[in-house]
């Protein structure tokens, strides 16, 4: 059959093909790939003389081979509907007696089968190293990437069924892909000329000799942004990942001028922006976090515990839509002052070299990629091995180092003093805070610049303390000094903010509830993700809750060390060289944890409510607040200077700053940048999980906009995990079909959890 004929029968045609005849086509046409023998028949055929039918499949296929039995209903694969996964496949078919229930069971998957419907049958895959899918479009953009699913353990059903080991490399077109991969590609080339249209669904396996076998072909449905088919978009696509690639030079270029180091960029190390802006922030939000805390006040807190000044460089990038934290900079900024820059030089490369040995540890760094405090027994062992190039003085000085930090920063009396008198200050702004129409944006740079002064530094002050806390703790329970849990008792005894929430919750009528807690939303710095007190949000179930009179009282957590449990810490501490004793240690953790949920709770508040007297002023202006979520900081204080047609001007920068954020809002760029080529093909991680409790819950999955949350696992994409959005108690509801049952979890960087609002108790 001539190729171009083909190419005019199969998805592009005027009439419906099956997905059996789907692959005959491809069989009868493939010299890069191969498709096995394929015996289909209808339901028609079936149910006269199913008899007949074995014995015909037996004759086309053989019988030495266990065989496949796979759907091919008239309504899958379309180029509407593609219904994927919906209809049963039986694999593994050695009998006629199961070759027969196979074939009624995938027919009766169908529900009521039409006389046309088919099923066909084939032989079992063998000798399959690499099986996978492949999509030649994102299918939420229609952007041409191909996105490769594959595993390589030779089961043609992990990737289909969700199993684990599988992984996801994401290219551009005509740019490489990894060594199991690379026979692939001429494979879909083919495909896509066979078939007629190139946004395709691809099963596929690799046998061990390097054949690639094709299983399946789907037209991929999904409704694009922009429609239409993908002809020109690839020369789009790549002319802006050439100036993200360029924007990448730029910031590497800049940091190695400062003498960091290194080209690593990522999503999620040391302020971790992927969480809590997310991965394609709005302008206002990315301004407002980068004017916060990743211009200065990240850089000021640590110089002011002694580590390196970095000040005068910025620690965020906006690259590709997406913000990026240099990790030369993040790492730079975790080394004591004083230690000289050859061996620092030293500490900035080999930590980078570690991530990208272990790039899933992005988001963990500080614990577990470079040390930013001293634990005990790190002479030897783990942390000693990731840091070959030190030599044996140049580690201990290192250390001795990093000795004098800790020791600062656990034993600085006034740190808690002044997180203290930063709570009132910003509680006292925000009292005086009316949100009504009498204000203009002024006030919102007002406020901003309130929390920029008495809140972001002191907050992150507060933030690394909770982290050396959190770490020392940590690597105390890795040593047995400190029993399995004992940090997550810490937690849950320091955490007021949570605690007192939840007694809250279940003592004060909505609106007491509300005045204390409403200017939280999970998206701290989003203008268009509603407050706990806007009318629209489905955040509580006021009706359901579970009133108590008094506040819950919250049964105190037990921490008590026998003696001799502190008399071997006392040892351990004195043979590090801290100054300071287990109980000076102790209560420091939990002062620390406690503070930085207070100052959170109390610098979100003016956060929130400029942002609400900004949607007051925008509405004043015609515009909504989509609309102000394009503005940035600087543009709001330049339409104060030139004072011409404000409306006009803001809409103007909201116009402009709309299309750049379209332009670059499906681009696909790694978490964890090594160099500017990984934009055109990277592997996407797991990240390790990190597991703050031990208990586990049940429930029906759902997002932020499902019609109900109750009895919910609500899965965010991005939220601020100190000042997340409650959930309700998760149950399993056995009349819905989607139950996720999982561990309680969140980022290591996150030193408390927020429970469900009907628990009696924080977790």
């Amino acid at each position: 059959m001539d190729k171009s004929t083909c190419s005019m029968s199969i998805f592009s045609a005027p009439f419906k093909h099956t997905k059996s005849k789907t692959l005959i086509a491809l069989r009868s046409a493939a010299s890069k790939f191969y498709v096995y023998p394929i015996h289909r028949l209808t339901h028609e055929q079936w149910r006269t003389n199913p008899t007949k039918i074995v014995n015909l499949i037996k004759i086309s296929l053989g019988v030495s081979e266990p065989l496949a039995v796979r759907s091919s209903a008239a309504s899958e694969d379309g180029l509407e509907h593609s219904k994927a996964g919906q209809y049963l496949s039986v694999l593994n078919v050695q009998s006629d007696a199961q070759l027969i229930q196979a074939i009624d069971d995938v027919f009766s998957s169908y529900g009521t089968p039409m006389p046309s419907d088919e099923v066909f049958v084939q032989p079992m895959a063998k000798d399959i190293a690499v099986s996978g899918v492949v999509m030649t479009c994102d299918p939420e953009s229609g952007l041409p990437y191909y996105i490769v699913s594959y595993d390589e353990s030779g089961d043609t059903t992990v990737v289909t069924s969700g199993g684990n080991g599988t992984r996801t490399y994401i290219f551009v077109p005509g740019h490489a892909a990894p060594e199991p991969l690379r026979c692939l590609l001429p494979a879909i080339d083919e495909v896509i000329e066979i078939v007629g249209i190139k946004e395709v669904d691809i099963e596929f396996g690799i046998s061990n000799d390097g054949t690639v076998v094709i299983f399946q072909v789907r037209p991929i449905t999904a409704r694009w942004e922009q429609g239409g088919r993908l002809e020109g978009q690839l020369d789009v696509l790549l002319q802006s990942l050439n100036r993200v690639g360029a924007s990448i030079e730029d910031v590497n270029r800049f940091n190695n001028s400062q003498g960091l180091v290194g080209d690593v960029l990522g999503v999620m190390p040391d302020v971790n922006p992927a969480e809590l802006i997310g991965t394609k922030p709005r302008p206002l939000a990315a301004s407002i976090f980068r004017h916060l805390f990743t211009n200065t006040a990240w850089a000021t807190a640590r110089a002011n515990f002694g580590y390196r000044d970095l000040r005068a460089i910025p620690l965020m990038h906006m690259i590709g839509g997406t913000p990026y934290v240099s990790v030369s900079a993040s790492v730079a900024s975790f080394i004591p002052a004083t230690l000289p820059h050859p061996i620092a030089k030293k500490v900035i490369i080999e930590a980078q070299r570690n991530l990208i040995r272990e790039p899933e540890l992005h988001d963990k760094i500080e614990f577990r990629v470079v040390p930013t405090c001293l634990k005990p027994r790190m002479q030897n062992g783990h942390w000693r091995e990731l840091f070959p190039s030190l030599s044996e003085n140049e580690w201990a000085s290192y250390l001795d180092l990093l000795r004098t930090v800790t020791n600062h920063i656990v034993t600085g009396d006034d740190l808690f003093d002044r997180a203290r008198h930063g709570v009132e200050t910003l509680e006292s702004a925000a009292r005086t805070i009316k949100l009504d129409k009498n204000h203009g944006l002024l006030d919102v740079l007002s406020l901003i610049e309130k929390v920029h002064v008495h809140g972001t530094v002191l907050f992150s002050e507060i933030a690394r303390a909770a982290f050396v806390a959190t770490d020392i703790l940590k690597s105390l329970e890795a040593e047995k000094l400190l029993h399995p849990g004992f940090l997550d008792a810490v937690v849950r005894a320091s955490d007021s903010v949570a605690a007192q929430l939840v007694s809250d919750f279940s003592a004060l009528e909505p609106a007491e509830f509300l005045k204390l807690h409403g200017h939280i939303r999970p998206g701290t710095y989003e203008i268009t993700v509603p407050r706990y007190d806007d009318p629209s949000s489905k955040y509580f179930d006021w009706i359901n809750r579970t009133l108590n009179e008094e506040p819950t009282e919250v049964p105190a957590v037990d921490l008590a060390l026998s003696p001799a449990q502190i008399s071997t810490l006392s040892f351990e501490f004195d043979r590090t060289g801290y100054a300071f004793d287990w109980p000076k240690f102790e209560w420091f953790a939990m002062k620390a944890i406690q503070a930085r949920e207070q100052v959170k709770h109390s610098f979100s508040r003016l956060i929130s409510d400029a942002l609400e007297i900004l949607a007051l002023v925008g509405a004043d202006l015609g515009l909504s607040r989509n609309d102000l979520s394009f503005l940035t900081l600087p543009e709001i204080a330049l339409a104060l200077e030139i004072r011409t047609d404000l409306s006009s001007f803001l809409r103007s920068a909201v116009e402009r700053n709309r299309q750049g954020w379209e332009t670059t809002r499906y681009l696909r760029v790694p978490d964890l940048l090594c160099s500017p080529k990984d934009i055109f093909g990277f592997h996407v991680f797991n990240s390790r999980p990190s597991f703050i409790t031990e208990i586990t819950v049940e429930g029906v999955v759902t997002d932020v906009y499902g019609a109900s949350l109750k009895d919910s696992i609500v899965f965010m994409e991005n939220a601020d995990p100190g000042l997340i959005g409650y959930s309700r108690t998760a149950s399993r509801d056995s009349s819905r079909s989607t139950v996720a049952r999982i561990p309680i979890c969140q980022s290591e960087r996150a030193n408390s959890v927020f429970p469900p609002l009907s628990r009696r108790q924080p977790l």
